[in-house]
């Protein structure tokens, strides 16, 4: 095996604490003699990822290994991490004696116990709660609907601390955005945090209504544009744009624009201007009489044919 601590844990030198940690733990599950009764080796093997975790765990200890090496590690430790490699190794001692030393050398690394000792180990769910982790939190998180029809960065205080958490584009009330390590602590030193999952509540617009990935919006027409048509400017999420009102038209009529609805992944939804007719505010005499003058314009009662 060989005696480069990194290459133990198959991590790379500049790895941060976390990866070393993650290395550790996973290899630890692998080859922890309990879990590998018939592995004659598994023991060794274990016993070299040990050692090399409890350097490398260590920022004082690491620094010193990365610069001069094993040499420069306390003695205990340079010593249980090369004979376990078989790198400097002159002289053989029985295997309960080299078991015991590296027993000693490791006992703050599982709670006071030796990590060799299993006898409080009955099967995997014993071993694996040394690596338990945190639980996950669910939190709910209000949005405006336009953050999650475009999809922005919400900030949100965790901690104390400000997180800008993405919200993506065509978000919608149940959604759940995960926030890895920001659940719960570990109830071990080597169980990794959970995860905060935020459920989304996306609150009313004033005026918006989605409809699956249909937006809609009420807008407002005079009666001669009713009648004549007209152009007009329309507000949409994604910008505004002009349309034409055709003449002739009623209340509830809708114009279609396509494609400027809500965009989720690949799927686009259309936005729909629903068309109201709205009375004048300022009615004189010169409008009661055109109005009247209007009236003589119907064939027939538009209520004619309503009935249920």
């Amino acid at each position: 095996m060989s005696a480069d601590l990194y290459e133990i844990l198959g991590v790379a030198p500049d790895a941060d604490e976390a990866t070393i940690k993650s290395a550790f733990r996973e290899l630890a599950q692998q080859y922890h003699p309990d879990l590998n009764p018939d592995d004659p080796d598994a023991e060794e093997t274990f016993k070299e990822i040990l050692a090399a975790f409890e350097i490398l765990s260590d920022p004082d200890q690491r620094r010193q290994y990365d610069r001069y090496g094993l040499d420069a590690v306390e003695t205990n430790h340079a010593s249980a991490a090369t004979d376990a490699s078989n790198a400097s190794s002159t002289s053989q001692q029985d295997s309960g004696e080299r078991h015991s030393g590296l027993g000693d050398v490791f006992t703050d690394v599982f709670d006071g116990r030796s990590p060799f000792d299993t006898s409080h180990m009955h099967n995997f769910g014993d071993f694996d709660s040394e690596f338990e982790d945190g639980d996950d939190v669910v939190e709910t998180l209000e949005i405006d609907c336009l953050d999650a029809v475009l999809g922005r960065e919400v900030d949100l205080r965790l901690d104390g601390h400000s997180v800008l958490v993405p919200i993506p584009a065509g978000a919608q009330t149940g959604d759940r955005l995960r926030l890895e390590g920001r659940g719960r602590r570990p109830p071990t030193e080597f169980g990794d945090p959970g995860d905060l999952i935020l459920e989304l509540d996306v609150r009313e617009h004033d005026r918006l209504r989605r409809n699956g990935l249909d937006l809609e919006l009420d807008v407002p027409i005079r009666i001669d544009e009713a009648i004549f048509g007209n152009d007009i400017r329309l507000p949409t999420p994604h910008g505004d744009v002009e349309v034409t009102i055709p003449a002739g038209v009623s209340s509830g009529a809708t114009l279609r624009l396509e494609g400027l609805g809500i965009r989720r992944d690949d799927a686009r939804g259309d936005f729909y201007a629903v068309l109201e007719i709205y009375t004048p505010d300022i009615v004189d005499e010169s409008i009661e009489s055109a109005v009247r003058t209007l009236a003589d314009g119907y064939s027939e009662s538009p209520r004619e044919q309503l009935d249920l």
